[in-house]
């Protein structure tokens, strides 16, 4: 079986994965689009250690970030999965799993129809972007 498969089975996912398919952009972690059975899509990272050392910090960070900013779209009546990223604990009860070669890994929902971009090619571009962040620091002005 091939090892994108093999990990993304240590995640409590819903149903198995039939495909998937590498992302090639990005330049911190590897990522790959694993497609399941029931037709959803997910997003596996191999997590680069040698950028982020302790993946303990900085996926109990992102966690609760993510967690923080839910409950707040929940509140507002809104999207939580179309509004943030929802990680997926692993077999062993973490947000990442630890192969054997060491390895770190985590899985989170795709989220359909969204525009990413490498780099910003207009001013209306770059006021969306910083309006974006502007949001982003307004979600979070009561997480600690």
């Amino acid at each position: 079986m091939n090892e994108i498969f093999e990990i993304a089975k240590k995640f409590n996912l819903p149903s198995e994965p039939v495909g998937y398919t590498e992302c090639k952009i990005g330049h911190i972690n590897s990522t790959y689009f694993v497609d399941l059975e029931d037709g959803d899509k997910y997003v596996l990272q191999n997590i680069n250690t040698g950028i982020f050392k302790d993946p303990d910090i900085l996926m109990n960070n992102i966690v609760g970030v993510t967690s923080h900013i839910r409950k707040k779209l929940e509140s507002e009546g809104k999207d939580p999965l179309r509004g943030t990223l929802k990680f997926f604990c692993s077999v062993d009860g973490l947000y990442y799993y630890k192969d054997e070669a060491g390895s770190c890994w985590r899985l989170y929902k795709y989220v359909d129809d969204v525009d990413c971009y490498q780099s910003a090619d207009s001013t209306e571009l770059i006021e969306r972007v910083g309006y974006a962040f502007g949001h982003f620091q307004m979600q979070l002005a009561e997480y600690d």
